[in-house]
């Protein structure tokens, strides 16, 4: 009876191990040996072709990425946000360099503006957001004016220009008349707002489209990340990384905003969408105080 006792008490234990293994590959693609290897991962291997790593791994500051001969390991970095491909070496050296994260003073300070936009009523320019793209042909978004009767966009390249007026709505999908932008290329974004025949507001966005080979790695990137096991959550702190790499605050903005409306974020990731959404100067659309955890002394303008 007491060896019967003892049998069942270490099945039951290697059970729970097990059913502890089966969590924490779920949530990061890696057993718990493998993700404790070191106190704080830094970045994770997203191709396989290493001699030392699998493919979806955490990887430890102090690890050596060695690709095998003829292929080209693919790296993402977490702290920098930035994407190595080719490259070998001590990951910590390979991750060394990359944009500052956001402070939490500068977020706070974004939170005490929430509303003033809206309240303004000024035309403000809300797709795409950010600077950098990768659409060759991107769609176009703004916040109506109140009064308004019709609209005019106009897009300036290099060596053109091309307009659109838009009597309905407050949208632009990309017209097929106009030509797809060239990688690489610089752009002006110009929205009016008219009132029959006079301009009553306007706002302007610069956009930078991507070169071909930087969408191609980070098309090869965002696949890589959907291959793996991760838990919707940790799928969107990996594409966030992936994307901010190259500074795709639209495409980040997302994500991000997709596993917030399923129900499925978190309050990490609620703060993470309020950095991005003061990033792009739309701090009205950041999640609200109580999603994000912040400090309940501090009470944002009701809209």
């Amino acid at each position: 009876m007491y060896s019967f006792k003892k049998v069942f008490l270490a099945l039951f234990v290697l059970f729970s191990f097990c059913r502890i293994s089966e969590t924490a590959y779920a949530e990061t693609g890696e057993t718990p040996s493998q993700a404790n290897r070191c106190l704080t991962t830094v970045a994770r291997i997203l191709s396989s072709g290493d001699q030392r790593h699998a493919k979806g791994r955490l990887l430890c500051p102090g690890d050596q990425v060695r690709p095998i001969a003829g292929k080209q390991t693919l790296v993402l970095c977490h702290n920098g946000k930035s994407l190595t491909k080719g490259k070998e070496g001590e990951v910590g050296r390979l991750c060394s360099s990359g944009p500052k994260r956001l402070q939490q003073k500068g977020r706070l300070r974004f939170l005490k503006s929430r509303g003033t936009t809206d309240k303004e009523g000024k035309l403000s320019i809300v797709q795409p957001l950010g600077t950098m793209i990768m659409q060759l042909r991107p769609d176009f978004a703004w916040k109506p004016v109140k009064g308004s009767t019709h609209y005019e966009v106009t897009l300036q390249g290099p060596n053109s220009k091309w307009e659109q007026k838009v009597t309905s709505g407050h949208r632009l999908n990309y017209p097929k008349s106009w030509p797809a932008l060239e990688y690489g290329k610089a752009y002006y974004v110009t929205v009016y707002a008219y009132q029959n025949e006079k301009i009553i507001g306007s706002d302007r966005t610069k956009l930078n489209l991507l070169y071909e080979e930087e969408i191609s790695l980070v098309n090869e990137a965002v696949a890589a990340i959907h291959q793996l096991s991760l838990s919707p959550v940790e799928a969107a702190k990996e594409l966030d990384a992936v994307y901010m790499s190259f500074k795709l605050l639209d495409q980040s903005i997302g994500v991000l905003q997709n596993l917030k409306d399923s129900g499925q974020s978190n309050s990490q990731l609620n703060r993470l969408l309020g950095d991005r959404y003061y990033q792009v100067g739309q701090p009205e659309l950041a999640p609200r105080a109580e999603e994000a955890q912040l400090p309940t002394s501090m009470k944002l303008p009701q809209k």
